[in-house]
């Protein structure tokens, strides 16, 4: 579809043509397009027509497609500029921006995905990607109900069941949780401070994953003792440093919790 887009946008769109009969055009059409040409032709356009922001939303999708995620980035994002804020728009924005990222769900990228959820809540492509976002971050729950909510309002022929009910089933179990969920409000509370001070023990003993030292920061921040999610993060950078440098998320986290300026401080 983002490739007849572009040929017909290629062969209609461009204001310079000069004018001519729609029988006249939909003959031509039956010809074979040439996709680079047509591709070369829009970016022509847009080198004197910057503020055409169909032609934006027309070219994003193929340079997605084709693997140009910074191109695909900037189509999308002056396509939100130029024309408003949609759910598709933010959804696909994000989709690029992992992309250029190699992968990883940036903060830029989940605001766009959680911009996307407000407007159009059942989406499955920003609840798939805030549930890759969530398993990132080592949030098993918040990954869970994202995927349980694409597969509640997806059609039962949809192409993407299979693969997101086998996300589902690969996510691992928390024996512990419906124990947990039981209990009254001060004996759960105490359960879940437990379980953090175990995972807090364990990590400060042996170290761990990135996504283990999220899931400490996150619950700190979540019980409301920032102090102790400020130190976890400053603990977090010195153990990860010495394997693999985990800044950059690392960062993210932070400004997603809104530590960061405090945390660096420290």
């Amino acid at each position: 579809m983002p490739l007849l887009a572009l040929a017909v946008y290629g062969a209609f769109g461009s204001p310079q043509l000069p004018a001519q009969p729609l029988s006249a055009r939909l003959d031509a059409q039956l010809e074979p397009v040439d996709m680079a040409a047509a591709l070369a032709r829009i970016e022509a356009h847009h080198a004197h027509n910057s503020e055409d922001g169909r032609g934006w939303e027309v070219v994003a999708p193929v340079y997605l497609r084709a693997g140009r995620f910074e191109d695909a980035a900037k189509g999308y994002r002056e396509a939100l500029r130029l024309l408003g804020e949609s759910a598709p728009r933010l959804a696909s924005y994000g989709e690029a921006l992992i992309g250029v990222h190699a992968g990883m769900v940036t903060a830029d990228a989940r605001a766009a995905f959680e911009r996307a959820l407000q407007l159009e809540p059942a989406g499955p492509k920003q609840n798939f990607y805030l549930a890759q976002a969530a398993e990132q971050d080592g949030d098993v729950e918040r990954a869970r109900a994202h995927y349980a909510e694409i597969v509640a309002h997806s059609p039962p022929e949809a192409p993407w069941l299979a693969p997101i009910r086998e996300k589902l089933a690969a996510l691992p179990k928390d024996p512990g949780f419906e124990a947990v969920a039981s209990l009254g409000t001060m004996d759960r509370e105490a359960a879940i401070r437990g379980m953090v001070e175990g995972l807090a023990a364990r990590l400060e003993a042996n170290g761990g994953s990135m996504d283990e030292w999220s899931r400490l920061v996150r619950s700190y921040a979540v019980l409301g003792e920032r102090d102790k999610a400020k130190t976890v993060l400053e603990r977090a950078r010195q153990s990860l440093a010495q394997k693999d440098p985990q800044e950059d998320s690392l960062d993210e986290l932070a400004r997603e919790l809104n530590l960061s300026a405090q945390a660096r401080q420290q």
